[in-house]
């Protein structure tokens, strides 16, 4: 979802620097509204009207973005605009970002450029999530079972997810959950025994209100793959999938890691949240 709304801002503003009304037009929501320092206005005849109106005021009128803050469905620009030759304004437009990715309002504010930089800083910084919440099988492990005449026997966990685990660890209160009663002993075996975390064993009806009552969505980060865990990645702070997630999950999350469930997919995931949330700190464990 990040990803699509981050193209989404840039398409809008690649659309309004060219001056294109059409394009621009493809970017909102029916009934967007526009809120600025000299207009309030709503539906999108208008606003397109408002648009018109500003490039023919200023037919130099070129935006530059300086910083791009997005938390959920919410966006923060923060903007250096050329009126013309001689003349610039600083200005911050935050957006809110409709289900069917469309702009569905826009709030701009002049000036006051540090100060608003520092204080979305401090919002984005406390609205860091506390728990990190990892589904076991398609997540940490292939996804696949290995059965015998005796029942399940193995399950297949990646060599490289344990070291994102490691260093992750110290920044969120990390807890597995499975569904999987047969199996729980082997996934036990690995996330408990071998690499000391600890695990919930919660069915798929049950995660949603789980995490819901235990933790919070707002305070939580969750790595998930399935049909049931789709909205939880949805409510989630953050929501996280491996590449081969199933494409409910993948369209409700708000990011999907390059590497397959088993093969690195949770190291992915920790090195994105560290760079998200924590990158400086991220940079000082890892030189590069």
């Amino acid at each position: 979802m990040t990803l699509k709304i981050k193209k989404l801002i840039y398409k809008y503003f690649d659309d309004f620097n060219a001056h294109n009304l059409n394009e621009l037009s493809q970017n909102f929501s029916k009934n967007v509204h526009l809120n600025d320092w000299e207009l309030n206005i709503k539906g999108i005849s208008r606003v397109l009207k408002a648009n018109k109106n500003i490039f023919k005021k200023f037919p130099e009128i070129k935006v530059n973005i300086k910083e791009l803050y997005i938390n959920k469905n919410i966006v923060f620009a923060v903007l250096l605009i050329r009126l013309n030759k001689k003349k610039f304004i600083n200005v911050i437009d935050v957006f809110t970002i409709n289900e069917k990715n469309k702009i569905s309002k826009i709030r701009a504010y002049l000036g006051w450029i540090l100060i608003c930089i520092s204080f979305l800083k401090i919002i984005m910084k406390n609205k860091i999530p506390t728990y990190l919440v990892i589904d076991i099988d398609g997540v940490m492990t292939t996804g696949t079972f290995q059965y015998s005449e005796k029942g399940k026997i193995i399950k297949t966990f990646g060599a490289h997810d344990n070291d994102g685990l490691k260093f992750i660890k110290k920044f969120f209160k990390v807890l597995f959950i499975t569904a999987d009663k047969k199996g729980f002993k082997i996934s036990k075996k690995r996330i408990v025994d071998d690499m000391g975390f600890e695990i919930k064993l919660i069915s798929e009806n049950e995660r949603y209100n789980f995490i819901k009552k235990k933790f919070g969505f707002k305070k939580t980060i969750y790595i998930g793959d399935g049909i049931y865990d789709a909205l939880i990645l949805k409510k989630s702070s953050l929501g996280i999938c491996p590449n081969n997630a199933r494409i409910e999950a993948k369209n409700k999350c708000d990011f999907v890691v390059k590497s397959n469930s088993g093969e690195g997919a949770v190291l992915d995931a920790c090195i994105y949240i560290m760079k998200k949330y924590f990158k400086k700190e991220f940079q000082k464990i890892f030189k590069y």
